[in-house]
């Protein structure tokens, strides 16, 4: 499918931004700051999160924790480009500032 492929998104750490049961459509490429990216993390797994301003890896959510470690591109499985949600089907884009939703 062109190098496309479809991840549901478990848990609310990137609340408001998504919601646990959305899908994302992902596409292979290289990842840029403030971009949503799906990861094989080491330590948790599959995460969404976003890369921040200094490379880290965050969520949008207050709560969400931020100790995941820098972006690693070994790990990335795709770069969210576009969210099917409840409300719709948006197209996601990079976030300029490092401020949270």
């Amino acid at each position: 499918m062109f190098g496309l492929k479809l991840y549901r998104v478990r848990g609310d750490s990137m609340v408001p931004t998504l919601t646990s049961g959305d899908l994302l459509l992902l596409r292979r490429r290289h990842a840029r700051r403030g971009e949503i990216v799906v990861v094989a993390h080491p330590r948790h797994g599959v995460i969404v999160k976003r890369i921040g301003p200094d490379g880290s890896l965050i969520g949008d959510g207050p709560d969400s924790s931020d100790g995941l470690g820098p972006y690693d591109p070994a790990t990335l499985i795709g770069v969210a480009v576009i969210a099917i949600t409840p409300a719709g089907v948006r197209r996601l884009s990079a976030r300029r500032s490092g401020n949270r939703a």
